[in-house]
């Protein structure tokens, strides 16, 4: 029927792999129709640490669904 999915442990397999090919902390989960990412990383406070917040933890969500590579109809 042309419906794109994915396969769910090769996703998160994937995305797992680029997190730490650029050294993020993150964790990836999939299901056949959305992988979702989420990465924490520790920001340091360089103006703010004279107030003694040294360090903040940031945490972002993101998600995916897999679409074809046109996105509509061909001429």
């Amino acid at each position: 029927d042309g419906t794109l999915v994915l396969t769910p442990a090769q996703a998160a397999a994937d995305a797992d792999a680029y997190l730490a090919s650029i050294g993020a902390d993150g964790t990836a989960t999939a299901t056949a129709n959305q992988v979702t990412v989420t990465v924490t990383i520790v920001q340091q406070m360089q103006i703010l640490s004279a107030a003694g917040l040294r360090a903040i933890t940031v945490r972002a969500t993101a998600s995916a669904a897999p679409v074809r590579g046109i996105d509509g109809p061909l001429p």
